[in-house]
């Protein structure tokens, strides 16, 4: 009998990315997280339940992770009103799922004509 094993999720050897470093804090930009899943050997991994930690701002929606099925995972971040740095990290069952997180920084926009208004 030959028994095949499931990949195992490698954190070293998987990776996470945002298709932007920058997004407005207008409550509607959105960037795509992209999580690369390999094995030690560099194989994909597919099938994983994801979750996302983050840290920073708060005010973001984030879409349920989707399997793409070639080892790679995408998730849709959307903006909030408020502005500063955010850290986001896929994780399985609890851990860190990549070696590095990914970081964006979401910015307040300044309307001149609003800005002429008020002052």
């Amino acid at each position: 009998m030959v028994v095949v094993q499931a990949p195992t999720l490698s954190q070293k050897d998987s990776s996470v990315s945002l298709s932007t470093q920058t997004l407005n804090a207008d409550s509607h930009s959105t960037a795509t997280l992209t999580f690369i899943a390999h094995d030690a050997a560099g194989n994909p991994v597919v099938g994983l339940v994801l979750s996302t930690r983050h840290e920073g701002v708060q005010d973001i929606t984030l879409s349920e992770w989707k399997d793409n099925g070639d080892g790679s995972y995408t998730q849709i971040l959307t903006t909030g009103a408020m502005s500063g740095t955010l850290t986001l990290m896929p994780q399985l069952n609890g851990v860190d799922a990549a070696k590095a997180p990914a970081v964006v920084n979401i910015i307040s926009i300044r309307h001149p004509e609003l800005t002429r208004q008020l002052n």
